[in-house]
């Protein structure tokens, strides 16, 4: 992966940094050794504790080596709510959200803010590695495909060139930048999905809106993925299967609702393919409870920003072969 040349006045801009901490001590003061040898140090660093009251997140923040803001809430506010949290307190002009297991390179927010304001996107992404395999991708973006489907691009796959800086329909959540006007302008995140893919969902609200969104290849950070909530884990299939159909309720053009057959019909084959892992009750109930929640998502529809509308299906990925192959990122030349 190249890097692009990083302009000093942008990568200098003030960045809050936002960590959201849920069952995370194995992996909290890592990632804030990272952020304190940043070469461009960020504004500030807020950490929002979301272990309740017997959390030992006050006591790995204590021992940071980078000034720590701590929000202490009481409570598990979910990882979308927790966010927001963070972000009504900011006071950077740019939020970097990045997870307790998120491990990124001394560069990292240099070349991620100056990606970011070249390219004139107001989100941006990170070049996410395996941090135990960092010949592999983590991720690098999150696709929508026109089927009503989401992942990340290049999950598992070996690590490969990619463009400085690339179009993408959104960044993956757990290394992500985003100005915070927008941010909060639009609501910041989906505070009812309480966690997983909230961060599509407010991708396709700003894409909605005529927002850009890019990958910035040399941005890097390892990640270790579910530290908090498990990989396939229950709870992981119940909150990305009800959430995905909500997303489509609330944010799908009408123009497009000829897709949703396809996206149920695609619900029901992940359904199928979790019974067969023995995961099958928690992927029906998470189908089901997003199912009979669109009524409530279809309200959400009158207040969007739909100004960028029509841009929005040329950022979406079309290919069938897509659905099962989810390579590397196609890295598309044409600015969406």
């Amino acid at each position: 992966m190249s890097s692009p040349a990083v302009d000093e006045a942008s990568a200098a801009a003030t960045v809050s940094v936002v960590i959201v901490a849920f069952r995370s001590d194995a992996h909290l003061m890592r990632c804030l050794q990272h952020l304190a040898v940043q070469s461009h140090p960020p504004l500030e660093v807020l950490v929002v504790d979301n272990d309740g009251p017997d959390s030992r997140t006050p006591d790995v923040v204590a021992a940071s080596p980078v000034p720590v803001r701590l929000i202490s809430p009481g409570c598990n506010l979910g990882f979308a709510a927790a966010n927001n949290r963070a972000a009504s307190l900011a006071t950077g002009r740019w939020l970097a959200l990045l997870n307790p297991d998120a491990f990124p390179a001394p560069d990292w927010l240099a070349q991620l803010v100056a990606g970011a304001e070249a390219a004139g996107a107001a989100l941006a992404g990170s070049t996410q590695l395996d941090d135990g395999e960092p010949t592999r991708f983590d991720g690098a973006g999150d696709v929508w495909h026109g089927f009503g489907l989401a992942w990340r691009a290049g999950y598992g796959h070996p690590v490969r060139s990619l463009p400085d800086v690339y179009h993408c329909f959104g960044p993956c959540g757990a290394a992500a930048l985003y100005r915070r006007e927008v941010f909060l302008t639009l609501g910041g995140f989906e505070e009812r999905f309480f966690c997983y893919a909230e961060d599509v969902e407010f991708a396709f609200r700003a894409r909605l809106a005529g927002h850009r969104a890019v990958q910035v290849a040399a941005a890097v950070v390892r990640h270790v993925g579910s530290a908090s909530t498990g990989l396939r884990s229950d709870f992981a299939l119940y909150h990305g299967i009800r959430n995905l159909t909500w997303t489509v309720a609330k944010c799908l053009p009408a123009r497009l609702w000829w897709t949703i057959p396809l996206h149920l019909a695609l619900q029901v084959a992940q359904v199928l393919l979790a019974a067969k892992r023995g995961h099958g009750r928690a992927a029906l109930r998470g189908l089901w409870h997003g199912v009979i929640g669109v009524p409530g998502m279809l309200r959400l529809r009158r207040s969007l920003d739909r100004t960028g509308e029509a841009a929005v299906p040329s950022a979406m990925e079309w290919r069938v072969s897509a659905l099962w192959q989810r390579g590397a990122p196609a890295c598309a030349a044409n600015s969406h």
